[in-house]
């Protein structure tokens, strides 16, 4: 499948179509052609030829995976030459010959010509439809497999050349009509029709464009109504929910090279164990309290929006000022650890830079880094929203709030929940089982609605410091534990293990810690990812 949807390389920067009256004799137009990343080439030599021969102009269209087609431009061909007016180079032995096959997934109204040649196929576009050419009928097996990996919305209407000689004619009707019927047995609609329907007394679409344009383009539009169907609201409500629809859209990102949306979180080895970073899912991060859970949380923030991407973090127990003060702490001792200093001497915690009465009382130094903190972090912070919350605001209304900004802006937020426990049920009927699962579905109704990463920062049950975090540590874990794509634990390195002693564990500076991936949807759950935590200064530093 990758080789048959490999896209099209990629035309040189100067196309040098103007140099070449092809164009215009073939009806062509430069917009047409540059779609196509085509382009002309005065001097152009099969790459298989042997020494001392000389070039020929060629425009040079690009099919798949760099297999192109070499059309000789000259008016007159020599004789012994008639036979490589139109050169095929077969550069990628695995890519087929389907021209314009991008069609097939982006296509949802009218028909899909299928023509013998490419340049028939940009004819049949210049007259306001849209075609596929085979290269040769000799391809059209190729043609099928392409269909088999992009199957098509709309019905494919085979077209071959009008040829004058009825044996040719004969041979090349029953060329079609095999096609359009291997086609349908492929669960595709499909028709071979009279190529004269298409192009009249013309032998092909080209021909029929330089003829007589308007003519082509209502013969066009004569198909299209009438081989054309629309779905019925039954139909289409069947195949948008189907899994031919998902189908499609994986065979299109393959074919694209579409990555998937993904922020790193500025801890590579817990990328590597998301498979990239944060795609567009629901992640619980759950711990113990004390043990830093919504710093963390935070410092991803500050990785993310740093990277491009806007933040909302909606608060239900810090203000904005103690969480801003917080990214400050962080960035001073990240500054003072670069610069070689040492942290507890000139970084700042967050209730220092709070306290502004003391800021005069500090070294230079501490100053000095707390300035170049808060300049660095202004264009940071106005893409980092903070919704003060109270315990009044429910899940629905951080999804009311998270359409409003997507609408707003036009731009696609991480979302931030903290933490999710206190926020007020849907229902005042509800026991606090019920209210956890209804909240759970409804942050997990954005990651599906809009497709973004939301991180909801849970409680643990009274489980203690004793033991390592299971699913079951969330408090209220039912509905998190089901419906949940991610769930991630933080906790004591060694908690569990003979000796281990939680009490001391806690005192420790930094703090050793272990990042734990309890359930991921779509991939393992790897081992514990080492952290150190220095709590004083707001700070995770992870291994590489």
């Amino acid at each position: 499948m990758d080789a048959i949807i490999r896209p099209k390389s990629p035309p040189p920067a100067d196309d040098r179509l103007t140099e070449t009256d092809y164009p215009v004799k073939r009806g062509l137009s430069l917009d047409t052609l540059r779609k196509h990343g085509a382009y002309y080439d005065p001097d152009w030599k099969h790459p298989k030829a042997t020494a001392g021969v000389p070039g020929t102009p060629r425009l040079i269209i690009p099919v798949q995976g760099g297999n192109l087609l070499a059309r000789d431009t000259r008016a007159v061909i020599p004789p012994e030459q008639e036979q490589y007016v139109k050169s095929k180079v077969k550069v990628n032995p695995d890519a087929g010959w389907t021209f314009n096959s991008e069609v097939l997934s982006t296509t949802k109204k009218g028909i899909i010509i299928a023509v013998e040649g490419e340049i028939d196929a940009m004819s049949i576009e210049e007259a306001g439809g849209t075609a596929v050419g085979l290269g040769s009928i000799n391809f059209a097996n190729d043609f099928l497999d392409q269909l088999k990996v992009t199957p098509p919305y709309v019905p494919i209407v085979v077209a071959y050349d009008n040829e004058a000689d009825p044996e040719k004619a004969e041979r090349i009707n029953k060329a079609a009509a095999k096609l359009a019927e291997d086609i349908r047995g492929l669960g595709f609609a499909a028709t071979a029709i009279d190529p004269k329907l298409l192009v009249g007394n013309c032998k092909d679409a080209n021909e029929a464009l330089v003829k007589d344009r308007e003519a082509l383009r209502k013969a066009v539009g004569r198909l299209t109504e009438q081989y054309s169907r629309p779905l019925t609201e039954e139909e289409q409500e069947i195949l948008e929910n189907s899994a031919y629809s998902a189908l499609r859209s994986i065979v299109h990102n393959i074919k694209h090279g579409v990555k998937p949306t993904c922020l790193t979180t500025g801890f590579p080895v817990l990328d590597r164990q998301l498979g990239g970073g944060l795609f567009p899912g629901m992640y619980v991060f759950g711990a113990n309290s004390s043990m830093g859970k919504t710093t963390l949380v935070m410092q991803i923030a500050d990785h993310v929006v740093r990277i491009g991407t806007d933040v909302l973090v909606f608060s239900l127990e810090m203000t904005r000022e103690e969480l801003t003060a917080k990214t400050l702490s962080r960035m001073t001792a990240v500054s003072a650890m670069v610069q070689g200093l040492v942290p507890r001497e000139m970084a700042s915690t967050a209730r220092e830079i709070m306290d502004g009465y003391d800021f005069n009382s500090f070294v230079e130094k501490k100053r000095e880094l707390i300035r170049e903190a808060v300049r660095d972090y202004v264009p940071y912070s106005k893409k980092t929203i903070i919704y003060q919350c109270g315990r009044s605001f429910s899940a629905k209304d951080i999804y009311d709030k998270v359409e409003w900004y997507i609408k707003a802006t036009g731009r696609k937020p991480l979302v931030i929940v903290d933490y999710m426990q206190i926020l007020k049920s849907l229902s005042e009927r509800m026991t606090d089982k019920q209210a956890a699962d209804a909240t759970v579905k409804e942050l997990c109704n954005l990651r599906r609605d809009f497709s973004l990463p939301v991180i909801a920062i849970s409680s643990f049950s009274r489980s203690g410091y004793e033991e390592p975090a299971k699913m079951s540590s969330y408090k209220e874990s039912g509905g998190i534990e089901y419906s949940a794509d991610y769930l991630i634990a933080l906790q004591l390195e060694g908690v569990g293990t003979s000796g281990f002693d939680a009490s001391a564990s806690k005192k420790a500076v930094p703090r050793k810690l272990e990042l734990v991936i309890l359930k991921q949807r779509m991939g393992e759950v790897g081992e514990p990812i080492k952290l150190s935590y220095y709590s004083a200064y707001n700070l995770f530093i992870g291994d590489m």
